[in-house]
């Protein structure tokens, strides 16, 4: 137990840490703007419905009955279990994909409703959101996956994930370099 609490809090540690150069990486190639407004908007839209589909009510329920299906009925039903939960979850997430593409506007205005006294932000804020939308449909299914590797007690590579998409948009934003936009750089998200 002592292994797996180190493991877990020395990648959630390589997380945050990575999460701050992130951050600073960005700031230092963008900076301020409007281009840099457009992408951390367009970013919220996928992230409301990770923060409340993926890592929210999905994994919560999922996680007790993918274990407890395995210790009473064996793995080879939890397993079902666990394709029955994907197939639904793919399922729902080309609904919310289609909605956040379709409406992309719409999604702009609950987000940053601010931006419609500048048309062309609105624009390419949506345009953005489409780009973006992506993002939750590879976060739900690594949240899934992440949890049934919690059950089997790997704990290790669900927490370390989010450092590697860190470390990819370092590596994006470096490798583009400065003169590189936010409107080319923002599939590295997805």
């Amino acid at each position: 137990m002592t292994r797996h609490a180190l493991a877990a809090g020395a990648a959630s540690g390589l997380t945050r840490l990575s999460g701050l150069i992130r951050e600073v990486v960005f700031a230092a190639f963008f900076g301020a703007g409007v281009e840099t407004d457009a992408f951390v908007a367009a970013q919220r839209v996928p992230n409301l419905f990770r923060d409340l589909f993926a890592e929210g009510s999905m994994s919560n329920a999922f996680v007790p009955n993918f274990a407890k299906t395995a210790e009473k009925d064996g793995i080879e039903a939890a397993w079902a279990l666990a394709n029955a939960l994907l197939g639904l979850t793919l399922l729902v997430l080309g609904v919310l994909l289609m909605m956040m593409i379709i409406f992309a506007k719409a999604w702009v205005f609950i987000v940053a409703a601010g931006f419609y006294s500048v048309p062309a932000k609105v624009e390419l804020t949506a345009n953005l959101v489409r780009i973006l939308a992506p993002f939750l449909a590879a976060v739900s299914m690594a949240s899934v996956f992440g949890g049934m590797l919690n059950v089997r007690g790997k704990f290790f590579l669900p927490m370390v994930a989010p450092a590697a998409f860190n470390v990819a948009i370092i590596l994006g934003c470096l490798l583009a370099g400065p003169i590189e936009t936010i409107t080319t750089l923002s599939p590295i998200y997805t």
